[in-house]
């Protein structure tokens, strides 16, 4: 019988990336688990807490943390849920009980121990772009040296590489030229490297950068982690 472990999805990738999450089951599979969402669960309280509002974002944060009572471990395929359902909630004092909270790639590498992946079926050029959440999960790099397991994927280096998206939760709502900037520098950048693709752990991410880049009149193509891994299965 495979190990049950718990899934938190996120509200984005609910709503715009449902492939990061379809992927998230299939690579928890492929190394072992029967994965299983989170009963009940619902925002990780990341938007109130952007907001000053920080009462509504400990109530949000304690509930959602208390749907997962009793469950040794939960994985979240979001960095920047995973960081404030891991981090936020020692800043917000919310109480945390035994759940042990993994983003995705932390997952894999530090506690499934994985150091081989099997090879994508065709090659591909990629651009990891690293969410700045990851600096709140205070963990070491997962996700690149993950990629570098497959076989037919080459990692490509930008310029700045760990230069903002632009998104910034509600930033990109309340200062849109200065998000829109930064995400045409980071796509600048990304296209003088000669990828095809832009890769993240963050659906904010990905979807500021894709209707930055469609805006725009780009062509640049745009994947989860987890959808890459998933590739190769």
């Amino acid at each position: 019988m495979l190990e049950r472990i718990g899934v938190f999805s996120t509200c984005l990738a609910d709503a715009l990336w449902k492939d990061a999450l379809a992927a998230t089951y299939r690579i928890l599979a492929h190394v072992g688990f029967e994965a299983v969402p989170v009963s009940g669960q619902t925002c990780c309280g990341q938007p109130a807490m952007n907001n000053g509002d920080f009462a509504s974002a400990r109530a949000v944060l304690d509930r959602s943390r208390a749907q997962c009572a009793g469950q040794a471990d939960v994985v979240v395929p979001s960095t920047s849920c995973a960081a404030m359902l891991r981090h936020g909630a020692s800043l917000l004092s919310v109480e945390g009980g035994s759940t042990q909270w993994w983003e995705l790639g932390e997952f894999l590498w530090k506690k499934c121990r994985v150091r081989s992946w099997p090879a994508l079926p065709t090659p591909l050029r990629v651009v990891f772009h690293p969410a700045c959440h990851r600096r709140m999960l205070e963990s070491d790099d997962c996700h690149t040296p993950l990629l570098a397991l497959v076989e037919g994927l080459e990692l490509v280096k930008i310029a700045d590489e760990e230069q903002c998206c632009g998104f910034g939760g509600s930033f990109c709502a309340t200062h849109p030229t200065i998000s829109s900037g930064i995400a045409q520098a980071k796509l600048g950048a990304i296209r003088e490297a000669g990828a095809e693709n832009v890769v993240s752990t963050d659906v904010g991410c990905l979807a500021h950068l894709e209707g930055v880049d469609r805006a725009g009149g780009g062509g640049l193509r745009f994947q989860h982690f987890a959808e890459v891994l998933a590739a190769c299965l």
